[in-house]
Formats: C-alpha cells, structure tokens, sequence
C-alpha cells in the first residue's frame, strides 16, 4: 500500500479531520479516502492479529469481504484466499461461505425443533406418570376405605358363615353411586349359575350394576340375606377357614403400590433422558451455534488463540504470565484461604472432542484432558500449587475448565505433594522477584 494511503489510515484513526480534509492534506482523491474509511472500518472489525494481516494483505480487494453475510466467518473465508486472489474470486469465496453457513442454520434449527419436540414430549410424558402416581394413590385410599367399611359391614353376621360367603363369593369395590359420588360395594366375586343367579335377582337380593372388561358386575345389594343363601348351599367337605378380608386389601394395595413403583422407574428413566437432551451438547449448544451462525457482528472475529477471561475469586496476591518448570502460567493466585492456584489456558481444536453425532462429548473430552496432562510436565506444577486450573479454549463460545488431579499416591510422594503453606507463600514471593513474562 502507497504511503499516502497509509497515512491517510493514520488519520483517519488518530486525527479528528474530515475525509475531504485528508484528501486535501495527502493530495489524494476523496474517493480512495472512502475506501480506505471502509477498510479501516474493516480492519477495526477484526481482533486476531494474525488474521488483520491476511486481510490488510489484500489491499483494497479486501473491500470485496462486505460481501460476508456473516463476519464471524471471516478466519475461514482468509484460509481460502490471498493477496493474490482476485476480487470475483474473494466474491465467489465469500457467497459460497455465505451458502454454506446458511444450510449449516438450517439444519441446526431443524434439529433444534427436533430436540424441542422431543423434550416436551418427554416432559408430557413425566407429567402423565405424575399423574398416573396420583390417580393409583387415590386408588389405594379408596381400596382402604372400601374394606374398612366391609369389615364393619361383615360383623354384625355371623362369623363362621360371613367368613365362608366372603371367601368364595365376595369381592370388595368402590364404585360411583347414581349421583356419580363414589362408595363402597360388596360384589359377586364369582359367576353363579344361572337358577341361582336368577332367583337372587328376582328376590332383589343381588342387583346388575354395570360390564367392566369382559365381565358383569353384581352389587350385593342385601348382604345378610345373600349370606344366608350362600351358606345354605355349603357342602359338608368344604372347610371354612379365616375371612380373607386384610388378605384381599393387602393384595388389591400391594398391586397398585407396584403400579406406582414402575411409574416411578419410568420417570426415573424419563428424567435421565430429559437430562441428556438438556445437556450442553443438544440444547445451549445448539442455540449457541445457531446465535454464532446468525451474529453478523463483527465482534465475533476471534480466533482461539483470542483470550478469553477466566474468572478468578477472590485472592490475597495475583501474577500474570509466568513459567514454572518450563510451563506457561497464566495466572498464579494466593486465596484467602492460603490455597495456591495456578491457571493454565491451552488452545484446542473443538473436532478433536466430537462424538459421533457431532456434538462435544465430555467423556471424550475429560479422557484426553486427563491423557494430555496427567505427565510429568503439569505433574511437577503439584510441587508449588494446591490446585492446578485448566482452561481449555475450543473456540467461541466454549471453554472448559479441567482440574488436574493425582490420583495415584506414589506419583503424589514423587513429587511431594504434602509442603507446608508457608513453603508455597515463599515460592510465590519469589516469582514476583524473578518471575519471567510470556509476552
């Protein structure tokens, strides 16, 4: 670029002069003043250094870049162009960038809407177990109800011949009255024949209440009376032993109780699903993207080397880039609560932790995390720090902190991990006196 040119963009940047004055100053034409207003405007855009140097390499071609719907995408429109590009090339470059990141929103709101879909029918489907839970609770209330009220019925007959009657022909249940409000019955537990039937029918001594799956159901409408009849009919070989009743409840509670139980699982299983497609990875991950994707602020030119702040606590004393055994150090920290803390930030490439589906795993991630600093390098850091703070920078707009651990205790003694708190506070005083800056 001209040196005019280049003063031309020192003015525009440091001096309050209007364009038409730098023209008259640099004896340039008003119209390559604009431009260079636009690649400046350009050049502000974009934070990573090495990449405003790929762009100011392209001169006034760089102009063609506007054509970028979305900015952010501008690191990877540089890794397919140069300055010797020409500008239909950089045009063409940008529109197919432009394309691409427009299917790539697509198919992220598609599936967006699918896992939306999916989380609110896993959520229905939790409220219905709920609701299952609630109605089987209320079945179980009734059925105590219900027996309390035939016990009390069934005592003021006698004994032996209620005992028998109840065993063989009765069956307790709760049913709506005429008026739809619910009350107890005793019913026919078993089908009788038909003579026997008939003739209860005709006394009044049973009556049809209603079908239920497959079945009739017979109110016993006169409970004494059907005692009496039934035990007439008994055959001297049958025994007769203790009334059933707390049998019967017991069973009719307990199956309901394992009703209950498998609706439980069921949400337990439900919920572990609703968890998953909550994750990170599905759901703020997926509207992360898509807000990366849609952003057409130029803002969001960063590339991973751009540091991202990490938010440190409180602290007695702090230092910024210094080298401990050879390691960059980001930030070295003493809390108050005389804990040494040393923050590490590593770049990595966010395809390195896919999983199959495209989405970053964090098993894959903490397995490599732990594969790539478990050495002796990061190892040896445990000498001076009570805590060793990884964070690991995928790229707008992850980071992750990893924590480095020991866990096996005769790499723990190896380095001597156990020191005396003023040990660390003296190491820390003597980096601030000779400690080395990164930068």
């Amino acid at each position: 670029m001209k040196k005019e040119y280049k003063k031309a963009l020192e003015l525009l940047n440091e001096s309050g002069m209007k364009q038409a004055q730098i023209a008259d100053e640099l004896d340039i034409s008003l119209a390559i003043v604009k431009k260079l207003s636009q690649l400046n405007k350009l050049y502000k855009q974009v934070e990573d250094k090495e990449l405003l140097a790929k762009v100011q390499d392209l001169n006034f071609k760089a102009l063609e870049l506007n054509y970028l719907t979305h900015m952010n995408a501008l690191g990877e429109v540089m890794e397919n162009i140069n300055e010797k590009s020409t500008r239909n090339e950089i045009r063409s470059v940008c529109e197919k960038i432009n394309y691409k990141r427009l299917k790539e929103l697509e198919e992220l709101k598609e599936k967006q809407c699918r896992v939306e879909s999916e989380l609110r029918k896993v959520e229905n489907s939790i409220q219905a177990k709920i609701n299952t839970i609630d109605f089987y609770e209320g079945v179980i209330r009734n059925i105590k109800i219900s027996y309390e009220w035939a016990k009390e019925v069934l005592k003021d007959f006698d004994e032996v011949a209620a005992a028998y009657v109840y065993n063989k022909y009765m069956a307790v249940r709760f049913e709506n009255d005429v008026f739809g409000k619910k009350r107890p019955m005793l019913a026919l537990r078993i089908i009788l024949s038909k003579r026997q039937w008939q003739e209860l029918k005709r006394k009044g001594i049973i009556s049809y209440y209603r079908y239920d799956f497959f079945h009739t159901i017979n109110e016993i409408v006169k409970i004494g009376d059907f005692i009496d009849y039934m035990y007439s009919k008994k055959k001297k070989t049958e025994e007769i032993g203790n009334i059933k009743i707390e049998k019967d409840k017991q069973d009719d509670v307990d199956y309901y109780r394992s009703k209950i139980k498998e609706a439980e699982m069921e949400i337990i299983s439900l919920n572990e699903k609703l968890s998953n497609l909550k994750r990170l990875e599905t759901v703020n991950n997926l509207q992360d993207e898509i807000k990366r994707i849609e952003s057409k602020e130029n803002k969001n030119v960063k590339r991973v080397k751009k540091i991202v702040p990490i938010k440190i606590e409180d602290y007695l004393f702090k230092m910024n880039n210094v080298i401990v055994e050879g390691v960059k150090i980001e930030t070295v920290i003493l809390n108050k609560d005389c804990k040494l803390k040393f923050y590490i930030r590593d770049n990595c490439s966010r395809e390195e932790f896919l999983d199959y589906s495209g989405y970053v795993s964090e098993s894959i991630l903490y397995e490599k995390m732990h594969d790539t600093y478990s050495v002796d390098k990061f190892q040896k850091l445990k000498r001076y720090a009570d805590y060793i703070i990884i964070a690991i920078d995928m790229g707008y707009p992850i980071l992750k902190m990893y924590t480095l651990k020991i866990d096996n205790e005769e790499i723990a003694k190896k380095y001597e991990i156990e020191r005396e708190k003023k040990q660390y506070i003296q190491y820390l005083l003597g980096l601030e006196m000779t400690k080395k800056f990164l930068y």
